[in-house]
């Protein structure tokens, strides 16, 4: 008796099995389709439109970080998220086309913990804790005629101050406080580390974000044109909410000892605190042998200067010159070093200074880049009665890896 129900187990097991194979072939024949293209090594994305002739592209990066702070009063060891290439994710989708006419859309989000540009000695853990949007956009493209984009995105002057071709981008560029906006400046003179405090908003403590700032666009919900490449310069324009607009000119040229990158744009805010106009630009040149340099700068103005400081246009100059070469099989190596001068962005009358180093080493075969960067902020307070005060540095140094995928 028992040989003859472990037989009849056994075949209705057999034939449950059957079944269950036959129903579920086209799942089958889905996960062997999609082993197949597991194994191809051209590099295909395995992500599918819901519509034909659209190719849509999953891409993103984690980009972590630990930074050693010093502001004079005390010293930290702080995990961040570096805010020169923050963690995101996206997707993208373009239409197939053999015509002039393609379009497009992109949407891509950011989420970062312990944010380099926010952390402080009294706030190690500054983070927003959400998704928050960096591209929402949708686009069209005429070959002969240029390119309209309408969506949250990129204003016409987003990255013109940041043309930079150094290789060290990663870790150090023209926007100088992404690794320390939130550290807070103390007196020197006074053994309780007095904090410095702007005359116009006594309760408020001055920050390296106060002094430093590269007057370079943002993203916005914005409509944007650019127009076709003519020998390497492109024309762009944008208007944006509270009746922002702006206009960019880009060149972008390899030449045979010589590849040159350059921008120059102009911007009108109309409405909030940011300068109502303002001028920026950069460029840099990168020689075959590895050689590069870099210059930024840019001037604001505000359509009511502060009567109490009597608040004069803020301007920056940034320089930098670094080396590219390969010092291991792995991938290549990038060396900088940077010194800026920031002059009245914080309403009084200040001078920020700062210089840094950056190392970069790309590993390509698991597509990770590691750095090092170091950074000195110094401001110098000018206005009489800040005679007394003599402000300590601000120092940071940053290390950390960046993948792609």
């Amino acid at each position: 008796m028992k040989k003859v129900l472990t037989s009849a187990a056994l075949i209705a097991g057999v034939f449950m099995f059957s079944q269950a194979q036959a129903a579920d072939q086209g799942v089958m024949d889905r996960l062997e389709a999609l082993e197949k293209k597991l194994g191809d090594t051209s590099g295909g994305n395995l992500i599918s439109a819901a519509k034909k002739k659209i190719d849509v592209t999953l891409y993103g990066q984690v980009n972590k970080a630990v930074m050693f702070a010093d502001d004079g009063e005390a010293d930290d060891v702080l995990f961040v998220d570096n805010d020169a290439s923050s963690t995101r994710i996206g997707i993208k989708a373009k239409t197939r086309s053999t015509g002039n006419l393609s379009a497009g859309a992109q949407f891509e989000g950011e989420y970062q913990t312990n944010d380099s540009n926010k952390v402080s000695m009294t706030d190690t853990g500054a983070s927003s804790d959400t998704f928050a949007k960096r591209q929402m956009k949708a686009w069209v493209k005429h070959k002969n005629a240029g390119k309209i984009t309408l969506g949250h995105g990129s204003t016409a002057t987003d990255g013109i101050a940041e043309k930079d071709l150094s290789g060290t981008t990663l870790i150090g560029y023209s926007h100088i406080k992404i690794s320390g906006a939130g550290f807070k400046f103390w007196d020197d003179n006074d053994a309780a580390y007095t904090e410095i405090l702007p005359a116009t908003d006594p309760a408020t403590i001055t920050d390296v974000g106060d002094v430093f700032n590269h007057l370079d666009g943002g993203r916005q919900d914005m409509i944007r044109y650019d127009s076709p490449s003519f020998a390497g310069l492109t024309i762009s324009a944008s208007a944006a909410e509270e009746n922002y607009s702006d206009i960019a000119l880009t060149y972008h040229k390899k030449f045979a000892p010589v590849e040159v990158k350059a921008g120059l744009g102009y911007a009108y805010e109309g409405e909030g605190d940011d300068p109502r106009n303002r001028i920026s630009g950069s460029a840099s040149v990168l020689f075959d042998f590895g050689l590069n340099f870099t210059l930024a700068g840019g001037n604001a103005e505000y359509d009511d200067p502060t009567p109490a400081t009597s608040r004069d246009d803020a301007s920056y100059t940034y320089f930098k010159v670094g080396y590219k070469f390969k010092a291991f099989s792995c991938g290549s190596t990038a060396v900088s070093v940077d010194y800026g001068v920031f002059d009245d962005f914080s309403d009084e009358k200040d001078e920020g200074t700062v210089y840094g180093l950056q190392i970069v080493q790309k590993v390509t075969d698991i597509n990770t880049e590691f750095y090092l960067g170091f950074r000195n902020f110094e401001l110098d307070r000018t206005a009489a009665v800040y005679a007394a005060v003599d402000v300590n540095d601000i120092q940071t140094t940053m290390a950390g890896a960046r993948f792609k995928f």
